[in-house]
């Protein structure tokens, strides 16, 4: 099997409705009790398949070596922010396969799986 897919990780989301002011404090920090980060970049979406109110919908991001891992971290999360009194649209988790990370690599650097990359060659 190959190395990068015994190394894989599973990637969890959770969605919430928009969260300003002290309710997005509030949604960083149970996040972190979980270890998901609140992602940095805006959630951009087709406008004319979602109603209005979901344009500016937050999300957070969390890792773990394991589905359980992942899934009851998620889980938990999105019990929390529930009580808590925010509206959760969504939560995920992916197993992730392949990721490549190119801004930390420098123009001549390769890839850090370069068998990873023959494989997507062949595709």
């Amino acid at each position: 099997m190959n190395e990068q897919v015994e190394k894989s990780e599973y990637e969890a989301y959770v969605m919430i409705e928009s969260a300003k002011g002290s309710a997005f404090e509030l949604f960083g920090g149970i996040c972190k009790r979980y270890g998901f980060q609140v992602a940095s970049l805006p959630l951009v979406k087709d406008c004319q398949n979602i109603d209005d109110t979901s344009n500016s919908d937050l999300f957070a991001i969390g890792q773990g070596a394991s589905y359980s891992d992942a899934a009851i971290r998620c889980h938990e999360l999105v019990r929390d922010l529930q009580v808590a009194g925010f509206s959760v649209r969504r939560c995920k988790v992916q197993h992730t396969v392949l990721d490549i990370d190119y801004r930390e690599m420098l123009p001549s650097d390769e890839p850090r799986d370069s068998g990873a990359c023959s494989i997507l060659n062949e595709v």
